[in-house]
């Protein structure tokens, strides 16, 4: 299984297209295990959907109700999955006159082929049939509205589309507030992901709103879990987008400042400026200056050193976000850990924050074997009460970290 940290590599991200098809037609396919499981698995989703008497009921009563064959049905009910997520009531109704009205689908929702892409995932879950949408709706969808506004009324049409979101809501949208949402979960037997369905945050304020929005989902969906955790319990689903207003590649920086737990940036230097100058002073700390060429492009730090039992952290460590993931960090750790060991140490300890995913793939990637969880270890400079995952590498581990670390930075040369 490829790893979240090859997955940043970019060698392997920015493979030759080519080289990367070859490399895949070439790897070995599914067993006869794997594919028996896959087949079973496929066969009892198949066999539930179509036992789903409820939902075809519903579906039953909703083509009856308003005349419609089940492929013109299904077409609507793709087209009105994308109003799905549409704010408010009073919205949703406006554009959906509006849009049925003008017969204008296509410039709103995008090209017709996104629009049914889920149509045979609708057609099994709630009919417990294989339909494909309507021919013309899927060529043609203005063409295709303005036919069955002529034959059944653009009002019709209308609540039509109204009561398919419904449907779909009934199908996908647990609750209105999370607290109803584990109720009903609770309720059917599910196990969810749930989707706060918030659209990325345009300002600092919606930013803030929807942090405590996904704090209060979290802490209900935790409270909830009995420990179970989000592997086999109820998970949220988080999107960055919806914490950082400017959640956009031409504003890394900004997006680095604003959501990475440790911050050096604008208002935060002198504070943590300040912090780091007086450890140094008495003695605690002892920070250096991260040099490429010539240029300082962060700094790295020992910590705590403790003589009396040959213990010393690595930490305090910041780089220009540019040149993270290269060979900057791991050049400086080796110095770093080999200064440490030559100067009698017997084990070295590194400590981050157990959401920085990144730094923890980092420090693993360096050779250190991950001990113990520190929970609320500490307070963040968002005022956030952090978890600590320690790590360490020992004097008798090093010389093996050591070479693979020489082997790593060869690479890059």
């Amino acid at each position: 299984m490829t790893s979240w940290t090859a997955l940043d590599d970019p060698s392997a991200k920015y493979r030759d297209e080519t080289e990367a098809v070859t490399a895949l037609l070439a790897a070995r396919p599914l067993s006869p295990e794997q594919r028996a499981s896959v087949r079973a698995q496929a066969v009892d989703l198949v066999r539930t959907a179509r036992q789903s008497a409820k939902r075809q009921g519903v579906v039953e009563s909703f083509l009856q109700e308003f005349s419609l064959s089940t492929r013109e049905g299904l077409a609507l009910m793709c087209l009105a999955e994308a109003l799905l997520r549409t704010p408010d009531q009073d919205t949703r109704d406006r554009l959906i006159a509006e849009k049925i009205g003008g017969a204008d689908w296509a410039s709103h929702l995008g090209q017709s082929d996104s629009l049914f892409v889920n149509a045979s995932t609708w057609g099994l879950m709630l009919t417990g049939k294989l339909v494909e949408v309507d021919d013309q709706a899927r060529s043609d969808p203005p063409g295709f509205l303005r036919g069955l506004v002529e034959r059944i009324g653009e009002p019709v049409v209308r609540r039509a589309v109204a009561q398919a979101i419904g449907i779909m809501g009934e199908q996908f949208v647990l609750g209105r507030t999370i607290e109803s949402a584990l109720k009903r979960a609770a309720k059917e037997g599910q196990i969810c992901s749930f989707d706060m369905l918030g659209e990325g945050a345009r300002t600092a304020a919606d930013a803030a709103r929807y942090e405590q929005s996904y704090a209060a989902a979290l802490e209900a969906v935790g409270k909830g879990s009995k420990g179970a955790g989000p592997e086999a319990g109820h998970g949220v689903s988080v999107k960055l987008s919806a914490l950082c207003p400017r959640y956009e590649a031409t504003h890394e920086a900004r997006v680095w400042t604003e959501l990475y737990p440790f911050s050096w940036a604008g208002e935060h230097f002198d504070p943590t400026w300040a912090t780091l100058t007086e450890h140094i002073a008495d003695g605690t700390t002892v920070g250096f200056a991260v040099m490429v060429e010539g240029r300082c492009v962060g700094l790295t730090c020992f910590s705590l050193m403790d003589g009396v039992n040959g213990v010393t952290e690595i930490g305090g460590t910041y780089y220009r976000p540019d040149l993270r993931g290269g060979a900057v960090n791991p050049a400086a750790k080796r110095l770093m850990m080999g200064h440490a060991f030559d100067c009698g140490a017997r084990r070295a300890v590194y400590r981050v924050d157990a959401i920085n995913l990144r730094s923890r793939a980092a420090v693993l990637k360096l050779g250190a074997v991950e001990e113990a969880l520190l929970r609320q270890d500490r307070i963040t400079w968002t005022g956030r009460i952090r978890d600590t995952v320690i790590f360490s590498i020992l004097d008798s581990e090093w010389p093996g970290v050591r070479d693979r670390l020489d082997a790593r930075l060869a690479t890059f040369a």
